[in-house]
């Protein structure tokens, strides 16, 4: 079982201020050219988060918003809380400049070795980072992954690794990852490697607007081994040997008058 080598918020803010020789205790990214193999695990997503929440409102982030819900087409730099930083904002702010000095994934720049694909993650980069990782948390919940905290109940999803396009593609080189044919990308290539796949739902529903989350739930849903009924998460039943695909949101509704 690989285990995921964590870093916190000093570990980030180091890579992203200081250049490679000013920084005496930084290492050097592992190289993994092997894209499906730079999944991410929910520690790592949770730094990232962490990071956020620590120095976003500290350093006055703005990030580009849309005017009036995008009626207008004009856009605009707004300030951004922990609670509003989406893909968008972090991969300008957190993901390049922390891989900029050395031009390689965000994975491969926090991971000891390989991570390989265990769940392919699709969704819209505009969502909340902080929505996102409470559906990942969610879901290793309800997968019961890893070690069950006694306090909170959450368990630590130990032995899972999410792929997800931004932090896995090197967005110094994408031209690598995201190719002519789609059936020859990294996406595929890690939908290939998964053994379950989720689709994150944004509150508004913008991921079911983009043609290529579209694309990555007909890969999914079309694997040989993929299951083509809906099968209820229960505790007592055991989907380890089983495709999976799950459907999260952060978005409260409501099934048959029950809140959910």
């Amino acid at each position: 079982q690989i285990t995921a080598l964590n870093r916190n918020s000093e570990f980030l803010r180091s890579a992203i201020q200081s250049t490679p020789d000013q920084n005496v205790n930084f290492h050097n990214p592992t190289a993994i050219p092997e894209p499906e193999n730079r999944a991410i695990s929910l520690q790592q997503l949770k730094d990232v988060r962490n990071y956020i929440e620590e120095y976003c409102i500290a350093e006055s982030w703005t990030g580009a918003r849309l005017l009036d819900g995008g009626t207008t087409g004009i856009w605009t730099q707004v300030p951004l809380t922990p609670e509003t930083v989406n893909l968008y904002d972090a991969a300008d702010k957190i993901i390049k400049k922390a891989t900029e000095s050395y031009e390689c994934s965000f994975v491969e720049l926090i991971a000891e070795a390989p991570q390989p694909t265990t769940y392919f993650v699709s969704h819209w980069w505009g969502e909340p980072i902080s929505d996102f990782v409470a559906c990942l948390q969610q879901h290793v919940n309800d997968r019961a992954i890893g070690v069950q905290d006694d306090e909170t109940g959450d368990f630590d999803g130990e032995g899972a690794f999410y792929w997800v396009c931004a932090y896995a593609n090197n967005q110094w080189a994408l031209s690598k990852d995201v190719t002519y044919d789609p059936r020859e990308s990294s996406f595929q290539k890690a939908i290939d490697m998964a053994r379950g796949g989720l689709t994150i739902i944004d509150r508004e529903g913008v991921v079911f607007t983009r043609i290529w989350c579209s694309f990555e739930t007909y890969c999914l849903l079309n694997r040989s081994d993929a299951t083509k009924q809906i099968v209820p998460i229960q505790a007592d039943v055991d989907h380890a040997e089983k495709f999976t695909y799950d459907f999260y949101t952060a978005q409260a509704y409501e099934v048959e008058g029950m809140a959910t």
